[in-house]
C-alpha cells in the first residue's frame, strides 16, 4: 500500500514538472508546417505540357517570433516573422512553400539596392480561443516568372478555398479546391527533450516501485 502511495505521488510530480515546463515561457520562435492535399484540378493553355501531376500538392514552413495568439481575425502575420537574413542582406522572413514543381522563399536580385524577387503575396491567419489556426491566406510570389504558390481559406472578396499551384507565365496551374490541408505547430527541441525526460523518468519510477 506504502508502495503504491510513494508511487502516485512521484508519479504525479512528474506530470506537474512536465506540465509547468510545457506550458512555460520557453518558446524563443514557433515553427509552423502546412500539408495540403493532393491537386486535382489542372488547366492550360493549348499545346503547353501542364508540369504539375496528381501528386503534387502546397507545402509550407514559416518560423515566427512567437506563436500566434487566440482569437485572431485575418490577422497579417509579415511582422512577426523571424529572420532568415543572410550577412548583408535585406530582411528576409523565415517562410518558404513549395508546390512540388517549385520552392519559393523571399529573395532579393543583385541590383542596387537589391530589389525583391519572391515576395509575400499575403500571409494572414484566423485562430480560435487557444491560438489553434482555424482559416489562412498564405502566397508567395515570383514577380519574374510570374509564379505563385497561395493556400487560401478566406472566402471574402469572392475568393474560393483552395491550394494552388501557378506555373511560369501562367502557362499552367494545378489546384485543389474546398478542401484545405492542416497547419501544424512544431515543437521546440527543447519541449520534446522535456517530454522526452519525463516519459523516461515516469517509467523508472514504475519498474522501481513495482
Amino acid at each position: 500500500m506504502r508502495r503504491t502511495v510513494v508511487r502516485a505521488l512521484l508519479t504525479a510530480a512528474v506530470s506537474i514538472g512536465l506540465l509547468f515546463g510545457l506550458i512555460g515561457p520557453a518558446w524563443a520562435v514557433a515553427i509552423y508546417t502546412y500539408t495540403g492535399n493532393n491537386f486535382t484540378t489542372f488547366a492550360q493553355f493549348p499545346g503547353v505540357v501542364n508540369q504539375y501531376t496528381t501528386s503534387d500538392s502546397v507545402t509550407a514552413t514559416m518560423t515566427l517570433n512567437q506563436p500566434l495568439g487566440p482569437n485572431l481575425n485575418q490577422a497579417s502575420v509579415v511582422n512577426d516573422l523571424a529572420s532568415c537574413t543572410p550577412p548583408g542582406s535585406p530582411f528576409i522572413g523565415c517562410i518558404s512553400m513549395s508546390d512540388g514543381l517549385q520552392t519559393l522563399t523571399p529573395s532579393f536580385n543583385n541590383a542596387t539596392p537589391p530589389a525583391p524577387i519572391n515576395v509575400i503575396g499575403s500571409l494572414s491567419f484566423s485562430t480560435d480561443a487557444t491560438g489553434t489556426i482555424v482559416g489562412w491566406h498564405v502566397e508567395l510570389v515570383n514577380t519574374n516568372q510570374q509564379t505563385l504558390i497561395r493556400t487560401n481559406t478566406f472566402t471574402t472578396n469572392g475568393a474560393i478555398v483552395e491550394d494552388l499551384g501557378q506555373g511560369p507565365a501562367t502557362l499552367f496551374t494545378a489546384s485543389v479546391v474546398g478542401s484545405p490541408g492542416v497547419w501544424t505547430l512544431v515543437p521546440e527541441p527543447g519541449t520534446v527533450a522535456l517530454l522526452g525526460m519525463g516519459f523516461v523518468a515516469m517509467a523508472g519510477l514504475t519498474r522501481r516501485h513495482t
